[in-house]
């Protein structure tokens, strides 16, 4: 096995269909290996990686590509020193980098790029893999390391995915507790006396650029916009979201929203890639959280995935205490890290395993722009004022404009009223009977 590091772009352009047919047949398909998502993530980066900084792995047994992972060098500050650091390329918004093989030959592809960055990647102080699962082929790094490397592990962010399989929604929905049922039925029914509710899908390209501003309209209301952690915090994120709704390729982008007589109050951003789907934004209007419209715009989706025959979604990072009640499976994940001895990076390991060791663990405390945990801590600056009537009259207009643009150039929208919505809706069935 020879392993190649390539460095640019147009380096790794001539493997995308090797890469695409070793991805759709490695043990985790995902849609952030791809080129296609590789050459988009290094458009629209918030935090500065750039084409320069590539360190394409590729694994090969004569002519054929085996496997392949992403990486990036580039320089930091540690302790106030330059640092030489390589890490996943693929860093955020994605779901657990990992070595992209055949499952007979993930491991010892793997242990081939451990050897070269060990033996040949000369002059670096640290190497660190982030998101590592307890099958990912990286864990066992640390074996690979020499006397003068320091291995750690740390925890990182857990992935959270509900396996869907063939099931229908009425029996995915009967799985989940009784306690999460009730709260599910008392809050649709305070949704549904609210006003008229509609459910909105649209994932043709087409219309993507347009659907995208409705959800920005939605964010722009949400607790994301006080957080600076929604879609519209910089350009490059925009644009990012722009080409993503806006491209064709085998990662499908939908939007989904709901709509409160009118107004939309809650949206989602989520791809299918090879039968799973993958959450990738969502949010709702802060004065509407009493009734849960994000939660029951979550439920749509997870309705029409199983409907569509997906299965999974992949809620991927954050909230998993929110996502387990969902039937989601929480996956631990960890960093793998090798720093040389010496080095700044080693310093600040020693450091913080000195600290780790003197002082308690403190408990992790859920998100601070969590609206329920606001609300119980008691900060009332998480309870919006009510809009005025002029403020709601405007986004109505512009939902109702913007769908009337999107239809107008012939683009389907799936939309759902209230009646059918009650049909297909196990907790809603009551409704539909009286």
């Amino acid at each position: 096995m020879r392993i190649d590091a390539l460095h640019s772009l147009a380096e790794v352009a001539p493997l995308a269909d090797a890469m695409t047919a070793l991805n759709l047949a490695s043990r985790r398909p995902c849609p952030f290996s791809t080129f296609e998502y590789l050459e988009h993530f290094l458009r629209f980066d918030e935090y500065g990686a750039t084409e320069a900084e590539l360190l394409f792995l590729a694994a090969f047994e004569g002519p054929a590509l085996v496997g392949y992972l992403p990486l990036r060098r580039h320089r930091v500050r540690t302790l106030g020193l330059p640092t030489r650091r390589i890490g996943v390329m693929v860093s955020h918004d994605t779901d657990r980098p990992h070595v992209v093989a055949s499952p007979e030959q993930e491991r010892a592809c793997a242990s081939a790029m451990l050897r070269f960055l060990l033996d040949e990647e000369r002059g670096w102080d640290v190497l660190e893999l982030a998101m590592q699962d307890a099958d990912s082929a990286l864990l066992g790094l640390p074996a690979e390391a020499s006397l003068l490397l320091h291995a750690r592990t740390t925890d990182t962010m857990p992935n959270t995915t509900v396996p869907l399989g063939a099931q229908s929604f009425a029996e995915y929905y009967g799985q989940l507790s009784s306690g999460y049922r009730k709260n599910t039925s008392r809050l649709a029914r305070r949704l549904f006396e609210a006003g008229a509710v509609e459910y909105l899908r649209c994932d043709d390209p087409l219309g993507g650029a347009a659907m995208l501003e409705l959800y920005l309209d939605v964010e722009r209301r949400s607790w994301k916009h006080l957080a600076k952690a929604g879609i519209a915090r910089s350009g490059q994120r925009l644009g990012k979201y722009r080409d993503l709704l806006t491209r064709r390729g085998p990662f499908v982008v939908a939007t989904e929203l709901l709509l409160l007589d009118g107004v939309a109050i809650a949206a989602i951003l989520s791809g299918v890639y090879a039968g799973t789907r993958h959450g990738l934004e969502t949010c709702f209007d802060r004065s509407f959280d009493a009734i849960g419209p994000g939660h029951f715009l979550t439920l749509l989706t997870l309705e029409r995935a199983l409907e569509a025959g997906e299965r999974a979604y992949n809620f991927n990072g954050n909230y998993a205490y929110y996502k387990a009640s969902l039937g989601g499976v929480v996956t631990p994940t960890h960093a793998v890290q090798l720093s040389r001895v010496g080095s700044a990076p080693w310093l600040r390991a020693q450091g913080g395993e000195l600290k780790r060791w003197l002082l308690p663990a403190t408990p992790q405390t859920e998100p601070a722009f969590n609206p329920d945990r606001r609300h119980a801590d008691g900060d009332v600056t998480s309870r919006p004022p009510l809009p005025t009537a002029a403020e709601r009259e405007r986004e109505r207009t512009f939902a109702a404009r913007t769908l009337a643009a999107v239809a107008s150039q012939g683009v389907h929208v799936h939309r759902a009223g209230a009646a059918e919505l009650e049909r297909r809706l196990p907790f809603l069935r009551h409704r539909a009977a009286a």
